[in-house]
């Protein structure tokens, strides 16, 4: 007869096994668990390995490319140029040596391209000040809306005057003074001589049949109200050739082509204004030389990278 002991005994033999199969199935089931964690993280860390190792060899690539393109520019635009009157009026705050590095692939081609006209921050015309100092300068009211306007439009008559006498005078009809100067000395521009022919005095400069480079970029002083669409609308209207050129310093790709979409809507002027979205980079710099050139056979497009843009550089026409 079975008694109360055999069935104790029973029941702990029971939970004992089942005990002894957890803990034993936990273990096993614990490794492979283990087990599988462990191939995932080597996998994601050899993959992770090789990512980088692409991404030195694509940056060790574009590094190399990079230096070719910066050698071969010379040879590109040697001769292109030559005697050409070239401006190049560039906002404040975008990066400075590249504009200068353009300047220098200007004077490579054969351009007289003596300055840079640095366009400073009180063309924001934030203040009293400011305004009455515009004003004066280019004969208008300090509190006429149109004052930004009427001082880029002096500014560019002044510098965009061309050989046919259409774009712009010899003496502005509103000062008797060198705007240039005067708006020098106010400190709404600031000119920086470049390259050892390059010179501040801007008296005698430029010689007639000017082409026009305004450029602006996301690192401008101006950029929450730039002055590139007005000025180049500024200079399109004097008929004078122009390029409207963007710097971009933000890493999003996508903003490229941002500070020249008006320009490129409007449409107005495609038969005198070009644009080039990626003078930040060194195509974009052969692009500003080479649309310099072509806007001599009244050829004009949006050239570089981004929304809007027809192709990277004007078309070849073997000339």
């Amino acid at each position: 007869m079975i008694n109360f002991r055999f069935h104790l005994v029973s029941l702990v033999a029971v939970f004992l096994a089942l005990t002894i199969g957890i803990v034993v199935g936990a273990t096993i089931v614990n490794q492979q668990i283990i087990d599988g964690l462990k191939h995932q993280i080597d996998r994601v860390q050899n993959d992770t390995d090789a990512q980088r190792t692409e991404n030195h060899q694509l940056a060790q690539t574009t590094k190399q490319q990079n230096q070719y393109i910066e050698g071969i520019a010379p040879y590109v635009v040697e001769g292109r140029l030559t005697g050409v009157p070239v401006v190049v009026v560039a906002e404040q705050g975008v990066d400075r040596d590249t504009v200068r590095d353009l300047v220098g692939l200007l004077q490579s081609a054969g351009a007289s391209s003596p300055a840079i006209v640095w366009l400073q921050s009180k063309w924001l015309l934030a203040n009293t000040a400011d305004q009455t100092q515009l004003a004066s300068i280019v004969g208008d009211a300090s509190n006429s809306p149109q004052l930004r306007v009427d001082g880029l439009d002096a500014l560019a008559d002044r510098l965009g005057r061309n050989a046919s006498g259409a774009g712009g005078t010899t003496a502005t009809a509103r000062s008797a003074t060198d705007v240039l100067d005067a708006l020098d000395t106010a400190g709404f521009v600031k000119v920086e001589p470049v390259g050892a022919s390059g010179t501040s005095d801007l008296s005698t400069f430029p010689t007639p049949g000017p082409r026009i480079v305004v450029l602006g970029g996301d690192g401008s002083d101006l950029s929450t109200n730039s002055v590139v669409e007005p000025l180049t609308s500024a200079f399109a209207t004097l008929r004078t050739p122009t390029i409207a050129g963007e710097l971009v310093q933000s890493s999003d790709s996508s903003t490229r082509g941002v500070a020249l979409a008006g320009i490129i809507k409007d449409g107005r002027f495609d038969h005198l204004v070009s644009t080039v979205d990626d003078v930040d980079l060194v195509q974009g710099q052969l692009a500003v030389v080479l649309a310099a050139e072509a806007s001599g056979q009244a050829e004009f497009g949006h050239y570089g990278y981004g929304k809007g843009a027809d192709r990277a550089l004007p078309t070849w026409t073997g000339s």
